[in-house]
């Protein structure tokens, strides 16, 4: 109970949801569990399997009794496990929650909603429009067949996509694209980076640079073991301070985080006013009260972060009394100073500002 309580705590920080579902999702890929059964008699499983065996083309491919669709659909919750599951044409949407599936088969043109599913490896064999929410997908695999297997609308909010292979004369997406929080390997994997730049390269000739700019930044740190030294310390920087430039609130966090460290240092080690410039409100500056200590410390981080280097005001307005924390804020207000280029960055690259 306490260690469930403490993922649910840590679950609130930034990145450790995902990273966890992920360790999660490549827990299962590699176990050898059982697979589980549907809750369904005897008699019915019986029936089913053997009227699924003979529409199936491939019978050998079922691997338990939960391989077969159920006479109601698909439950739409269920912590259960299926080897092949294979999904008919249905009109209305389907949507499949908390099911681990080892191999999953669409074979008819179908709208498909995946919430909180671990799947081994997506099989597309007919038009289909995808809306996954917090999924984890190793492998999708689309026809090779140029005009079939294409998904109209791919919309994914969180989880891990492993891989996408389709035929090289094809594009495997009809409709929009939407990505968001969706973690790609980071890692070089034996599927190598090819295919990531294949990927971008079809998104941003589609037009839709924020999704291609998903498959860029796995680029990026896949290539970075290849780099020389400074060049993988540049490209590790960038990762964390804006992921590449996709992340907008990353570098502000790091910002607040910085003008935090900032204000306390000078805050507990004393600072000291410049009463040559005391006037209108910087004369409040100049008191010994509680609110001026404060309002000096926020001033000198705001100036340390800002005007590190006194290039804009060569008479700054507060200074701290101990040397040592002179260097070590000076040093984080160079920091944040990069953590503010890196949300200009961020920015202009996420709304296209010239």
């Amino acid at each position: 109970m306490k260690i469930a309580a403490t993922h649910r705590l840590l679950a609130l920080l930034p990145g450790f949801a995902s990273a966890l579902q992920r360790r999660n999702f490549h827990n299962w890929l590699t176990s050898t569990k059982p697979l589980k059964t549907v809750d369904f008699s005897a008699a019915q499983v019986l029936a089913e399997r053997e009227r699924f065996e003979r529409e199936v083309s491939d019978p050998g491919a079922l691997v338990s009794v939960t391989d077969f669709i159920p006479p109601n659909g698909i439950p739409r919750k269920a912590l259960c496990t299926f080897g092949t599951l294979v999904l008919p044409e249905i009109v209305e949407p389907l949507e499949l929650v908390g099911l681990k599936i080892r191999r999953l088969r669409t074979r008819y043109r179908l709208r498909l909603v995946l919430k909180e599913c671990f799947i081994d490896v997506f099989e597309i064999s007919g038009p289909v429009d995808i809306y996954a929410d917090n999924s984890c997908i190793r492998r999708i695999e689309f026809a090779s067949h140029p005009t079939q297997g294409s998904v109209g609308r791919f919309q994914w909010t969180g989880g891990f996509l492993g891989h996408l292979q389709w035929n090289a004369g094809a594009t495997p997406f009809r409709g929009d694209v939407s990505l968001s929080t969706i973690a790609l390997p980071r890692q070089p994997t034996k599927d190598g980076i090819q295919w990531l730049r294949d990927m971008r390269a079809i998104l941003l000739d589609k037009g839709n640079q924020r999704a291609a700019s998903f498959f860029h930044a796995a680029e990026l740190a896949q290539e970075r073991g290849r780099e020389p030294l400074i060049n993988r310390i540049v490209s590790r920087a960038y990762e964390l301070g804006s992921d590449f430039g996709n992340s907008i609130g990353r570098p502000v966090l790091w910002l607040a985080i910085l003008f935090g460290l900032v204000a306390t240092l000078a805050l507990v080690t004393g600072t000291e006013a410049n009463t040559a410039v005391a006037i209108g409100w910087r004369s409040e500056l100049a008191h010994d009260t509680a609110l001026s200590k404060a309002l000096r410390a926020g001033a000198y981080a705001m100036q340390s972060i800002f005007n590190p280097l006194n290039l804009f005001d060569s008479r700054p307005l507060v200074t701290v009394q101990s040397w040592f924390a002179a260097i070590v804020c000076g040093g984080l207000g160079i920091l944040g100073t990069a953590a503010f280029a890196l949300f200009v960055l961020s920015l202009r690259r996420r709304f296209r500002l010239e």
